[in-house]
């Protein structure tokens, strides 16, 4: 949002906390400025405006009491989704680069954690490995131990709808995260990514479908669970209609048809230039309160979430889901 400082809207969990421990404020991807384009290719690769050196510019975040900066203050650094950049300063002065930050703890290794393992069910495994990734707020409506809920059945009806078609054929960038892709069936695949979207929605959102945040125009807001602007969303895709961010199904349907665009452009689901910053393989550069950059890697957390499913390992079990 280009230096605009963003402040509390009706809902005061929507603005992001700037984390003390780290320094860093986190993000619901409220930094990026969606652009609409008028053909699909060109919706395809919206992008946030970019600076002269091509790097999404970013917004300044206001201290508040944030769910999704705290989890980012707390789990952050475990999680290994910080990488140094350079300050302003040492760029300005031509000095080196500060040397990377020892972590005092090894950063998480993204394996299958026991609850997910032990059972069978699709839906019981994706929750597992949401518990195991703390996600909080609303993101049962994924999936939970009784089944898939409905924003997880929205997704997977979508794809079955044939409103996807690249995403089930999937990319190799999707392949390496989850080597047993290509040995699934439709329905499977499905599944696969209802636990994606489940990661988008909570790392946009806090899975909160009332989340709001301003644009960089006057009168913009991106809203919903994966963060749409409100009363755009039509200029996205051919599958999305005005006023879908209202709706957590109707943004589920109108997010696959935007990543099927942009999956038919570039062969990739990490993507530099995708909408979303959960997606964005280079990451987002924040600025915390002391004026200091640091950039967060989320899409170690989505990449994890996958490494993480049994259904994505070879050698495991078909996961099934309960009728």
């Amino acid at each position: 949002m280009n230096k605009k400082t963003l402040t509390k809207t009706v809902n005061p969990t929507l603005v992001i906390v700037l984390c003390a421990l780290t320094g860093i404020s986190s993000s619901v991807n409220a930094q990026e400025v969606r652009t609409r384009s008028n053909t699909p290719t060109q919706r395809a690769a919206a992008a946030p405006p970019a600076t002269a050196a091509g790097a999404p510019q970013q917004a300044s975040r206001t201290n508040s009491s944030d769910s999704l900066g705290a989890w980012l203050e707390m789990h952050g650094q475990a999680f290994g989704l910080f990488k140094d950049e350079p300050t302003d300063s040492g760029k300005a002065e031509g000095t080196n680069p500060p040397a990377p930050v020892t972590l005092k703890v090894e950063p998480k290794r993204f394996t299958p954690p026991p609850a997910a393992i032990a059972t069978s069910d699709a839906a019981a495994q994706i929750k597992a490995v949401m518990d195991d990734l703390k996600f909080q707020g609303s993101c049962d409506k994924f999936a939970d131990e009784k089944g898939f809920g409905p924003w997880g059945q929205a997704v997977i009806d979508s794809l079955k709808r044939g409103n996807g078609q690249a995403l089930l054929e999937g990319t190799s960038d999707l392949r390496r995260a989850c080597p047993n892709y290509e040995n699934l069936g439709v329905e499977e695949r499905s599944y696969v990514w209802v636990n994606i979207f489940a990661t988008m929605a909570f790392k946009e959102s806090s899975c909160d479908p009332t989340a709001e945040i301003p644009g960089i125009k006057k009168g913009r807001y991106a809203r919903g669970i994966l963060q749409l602007h409100k009363d755009s969303e039509h200029g996205y895709a051919e599958g999305c209609k005005r006023g879908d961010s209202r709706s957590p199904i109707k943004t589920l349907t109108c997010g696959i048809s935007m990543l099927n665009d942009q999956i038919e452009k570039s062969g990739r689901l990490f993507y530099e230039k995708t909408y979303w910053g959960v997606l964005r393989p280079q990451g987002d550069l924040l600025k915390g309160k002391n004026g200091k950059k640091r950039r967060v890697v989320l899409t170690r957390l989505t990449i994890g979430g996958l490494k993480e499913l049994p259904l994505c390992q070879r050698g495991t079990t078909p996961a099934v889901a309960k009728k």
